[in-house]
């Protein structure tokens, strides 16, 4: 069996795991936190202002901000959901990271065995096996085809400027017409 390695790794994912826990249930009591504040706090303004229980006014009784709580839950939740499933992937990258480890050190170990087995002497003067054909059925001939002789794209013919490049102004000026005299830039004094 293997040796366990990494252990220093393994034991960071498992913490992170663990934080990834306590955000998602700490993100939970937030957004209860969030919901019931105001009439926690309503409870706590009328024992301090001596206001009976059947006070009718609460700070929660306004459409505002029973609209301005939900979408602060809203967010609330979202963000801490966010954060805790970010943590928690981090966590298992590093455990896939660990396994790949695993798994390439396997792997050459198995290659190493296989490598130091002997081979019967039948392999040995084989040719090396294409994994597409099998053995027993020889490979069929490849027909030339008529379409392959020809190119694919016909490449234009190049094309020569009708006027030489020295006659063109600069950017953005149009090349003279063939019958006219090639005008000549301004000149700046």
């Amino acid at each position: 069996m293997l040796e366990t390695r990494y252990r220093a790794l393994r034991i960071v994912s498992l913490l992170y795991k663990i934080v990834a826990v306590f955000s998602f249930l700490g993100t939970i009591l937030a957004t209860v936190a969030v919901v019931a504040g105001p009439s926690v706090l309503d409870d706590i303004l009328r024992a301090l202002n001596g206001v009976s229980s059947s006070y009718r006014y609460s700070v929660s009784s306004s459409p505002t901000i029973t609209l301005g709580l939900i979408i602060a839950a809203s967010f609330t939740f979202l963000s801490g959901l966010l954060i805790s499933i970010s943590i928690y992937a981090f966590a298992n990258l590093i455990d896939l990271f660990i396994a790949t480890e695993e798994n390439t050190r396997v792997t050459a170990m198995l290659l190493q065995r296989t490598a130091a087995l002997p081979m019967a002497p039948s392999m040995a003067s084989m040719p090396p096996m294409s994994p597409m054909v099998p053995m027993s059925q020889p490979m069929p001939p490849v027909q030339p085809q008529a379409w392959a002789a020809q190119p694919a794209v016909q490449a234009p013919p190049p094309m020569l400027p009708s006027q030489p490049p020295a006659q063109y102004s600069g950017w953005g000026s149009q090349p003279p017409n063939p019958g006219q005299q090639p005008q000549q830039p301004p000149k700046n004094y």
